[in-house]
């Protein structure tokens, strides 16, 4: 009914992320380094754009009765695996 083995990937690798974007935030590197926007802001719209994508992914599953494909989940892998490689 509910289908949790096909929609937990999709926590998980939310989950990862939120974890890489602490690490950054706490130790003060990527995006957190510079002096445009506070880094408190910047981590809070980070986590916000994050959970908004699992969730478009997950209500859209939803929706139309079906689960996310796999490209949509490698799609959304290589977003998290490109967005700052030298934070690694």
């Amino acid at each position: 009914m509910f289908r949790y083995a096909e929609i937990w990937p999709e926590y998980r690798l939310a989950s990862e992320r939120m974890k890489r974007e602490w690490r950054l935030f706490i130790n003060g590197t990527g995006t957190y380094a510079t002096e445009d926007c506070p880094a408190e802001t910047r981590y809070v719209q980070t986590l916000e754009e994050i959970i908004a994508d699992e969730q478009k992914i997950f209500f859209d599953a939803q929706r139309n009765g079906v689960p996310p494909t796999d490209a949509e989940l490698q799609r959304e892998h290589e977003t998290y695996e490109r967005s700052d490689p030298e934070d690694k």
